[in-house]
């Protein structure tokens, strides 16, 4: 698309006799009390409320040096980041009620919000910060939004709120965000990234500009370079519309492209729209298929094993795309719990929710994603909903694991056989030399060989697929994974799962290995989030609180130890799993090796 284009749409979108208000689904007075009177919405709006009394009689939470600081005497993220985001949900909050309500004690309180956030050093988070450069001139994910928060609460507010309120926020945006974005002397590095970072800042950014900037020339020149950068963020998805990234930043990076894209297409009266695609469309079914049961996911790379949606941003796509499933409604996200307080999912899960929609359990599925190399089903069976996911893929990944020929095994709300997704993010966990020290993210981490000790290795060696089958009865899905290792006595490695679903439901997990000289000693690993309990020679049990499952092995064959594992997930929570070791004890040149996973009546 042309500057030229696009400068017109901008120009016709502002002269059409039709055009569209912006973001007009929060500027009528109807859609205000339609949200205010019903039942849909009563149990976030009173949550709302109470917490709105109470913060009013809160001291403003201070981001100090000494927290800002603390990222580089540690490497802890959390502590600052609290602060950052308490702050950031006392705005949602005041900004909420005004509009619902607008009662003067909150249009105040908002107000000296507004104030004290255009008063903080920097809008960036410490972890993003590069302290050779100009501090106040950075932008990263949360300046982005930051910008793209404040720009729309004004304008949603702009005749409650002061007119110094209104000029203070135009200028931090465009000394902080808007300028530096524009200014040849700055290139920020998500200009050309392929992952949730290009979609978050330029979208953000982009959103911001539409609200602020009414010189056609000027703006159509930052929608140029904004959608130059959402290029690289398609690029980051294989045409089968995977986020490798994992659901949660599909989420993230995905539901900001489409809250930017609207903006565009109603400030341009509809003659761009850039959901209009079907790469979009084929990214938005998506979150349909990464769901095992319930809320649990699957949970490759940085995810989470648990995830609740966006019902605003659903519900948006199901009236573009009416193939979207959505999910049950009680596993959408409660407004008030986002961690980081993101304001553009906050207020569209009240002015996109369309209450006449209703979720259901997910259906079944057979999907292999052939780029992706992820390969996932979920089927009833015995009334229950028995999900499996692998992945080949290599191990560099965007948010990479180790995890080359990772799988999950879930029964009905259970998972038995884990990915455990993403560790605490901190310093460390980000850099190169540590990061694959931490349990989540290493190999050891997951369900795959150790070979001699030795795990596998971050690197660009994709796997080479055999076989994929999913049928009623039988499925199939088999692959080379020999470059994982990186190990120069390992000639060859091949895994095959296949998957029984009459009778006994079983996995069988067939690796053959093929050295060039003896190796030290081959360890089948599996990771459970259960308690593994012996129940013979030849049976390890995994119990549930509804489902059973067993692992069969050869005990002549197979030497067993069980060990458990802590460590801090990406919530900050202290979690156990367990690792099952099958240690070969007499290891060939050759060697075949068989385990069977069998869910119990």
């Amino acid at each position: 698309m042309s500057n030229l284009t696009i400068k017109e749409a901008l120009h016709q979108g502002m002269n059409s006799t039709n055009k569209v208000m912006l973001f007009s689904e929060g500027k009528t007075k109807d859609k205000w009390h339609e949200i205010k009177s019903n039942p849909y919405f009563q149990p976030w709006i009173t949550q709302i409320k109470k917490e709105s009394i109470k913060m009013l009689d809160e001291v403003v939470p201070n981001l100090s040096y000494s927290l800002f600081s603390l990222y580089n005497k540690t490497g802890s993220r959390k502590e600052y980041e609290s602060i950052y985001f308490a702050r950031r949900k006392r705005l949602n909050v005041f900004a909420f009620i005004t509009l619902l309500e607008g009662d003067q004690r909150y249009i105040e309180a908002l107000e000296d919000m507004i104030w004290s956030i255009c008063d903080e050093y920097t809008w960036c988070l410490p972890a993003h910060v590069k302290s050779e450069t100009d501090i106040r001139k950075q932008i990263d994910l949360f300046a982005a939004e930051t910008a793209f928060t404040l720009a729309e609460i004004i304008y949603l507010l702009e005749d409650q709120l002061s007119v110094e309120i209104k000029k203070r926020v135009k200028k931090e945006i465009f000394e902080r965000v808007l300028e530096p974005y524009c200014s040849e002397e700055h290139v920020f590095f998500w200009e050309t990234a392929t992952t949730n970072w290009a979609s978050v800042c330029a979208g953000s950014i982009g959103a911001t500009a539409i609200y602020m900037v009414e010189d056609h020339e000027k703006l159509s020149s930052i929608i140029t370079t904004v959608l130059n950068t959402l290029t690289f963020y398609l690029k980051g998805f294989h045409n089968d519309g995977v986020c490798l990234e994992g659901i949660s930043y599909w989420q993230y990076g995905f539901g900001y492209y489409v809250y930017f894209s609207e903006l565009l297409r109603q400030r341009t009266a509809n003659k761009i729209d850039l959901m209009d695609q079907y790469k979009i469309f084929k990214i938005a079914l998506f979150h349909q298929t990464c769901y095992l049961s319930g809320n649990f996911t699957v949970s490759f790379s940085d995810a989470f094993p648990q995830e609740k949606y966006h019902v605003g941003l659903l519900h948006q796509l199901k009236r573009k795309y009416p193939e979207i499933e959505l999910p049950e409604d009680n596993y959408k996200i409660n407004v008030l719990d986002d961690p980081n307080a993101r304001w553009a999912p906050f207020i569209r899960d009240f002015l996109w929710s369309d209450y006449s929609l209703a979720g259901q359990a997910w259906k079944e599925l057979a999907i292999y994603y052939n780029e992706a190399q992820w390969f996932i089903t979920r089927q009833e069976y015995n009334e229950r909903m028995v999900a499996f996911a692998a992945k080949a893929g290599h191990n560099n990944e965007p948010h990479n694991h180790n995890d080359v020929g990772s799988f999950i095994f879930h029964v009905q709300g259970e998972t038995f056989i884990a990915d455990i997704g993403a560790g605490e993010y901190t310093k460390q966990y980000f850099q190169k030399d540590s990061r694959y020290l931490y349990f989540p993210t290493r190999s050891k981490g997951h369900s795959v060989p150790i070979i001699g000790g030795k795990e596998q290795m971050h690197g660009s060696s994709k796997s080479a697929i055999f076989e994929v089958k999913q049928s009623e009865k039988l499925d199939i899905f088999s692959f080379e994974m020999t470059g994982a290792y990186n190990n120069e006595n390992l000639n060859k490695l091949t895994r095959t799962y296949t998957i029984k679903k009459i009778q006994n439901y079983t996995i069988e997990i067939e690796d053959y290995f093929e050295f060039l000289d003896y190796p030290e000693s081959i360890i089948e690993r599996f990771i459970s989030y259960y308690k593994p309990v012996v129940i013979t020679k030849g049976i390890i049990r995994l119990e549930g609180k509804q489902n059973n499952v067993d692992i069969l092995y050869d005990p002549a064959l197979f030497g067993v130890s069980v060990e458990e594992h802590q460590f801090i997930s990406h919530n900050l929570e202290n979690t156990i799993v367990y690792s099952v070791d099958f240690q070969l004890k007499a290891v060939q040149i050759w060697n075949k090796v068989n385990i069977i996973i069998e869910l119990q009546e």
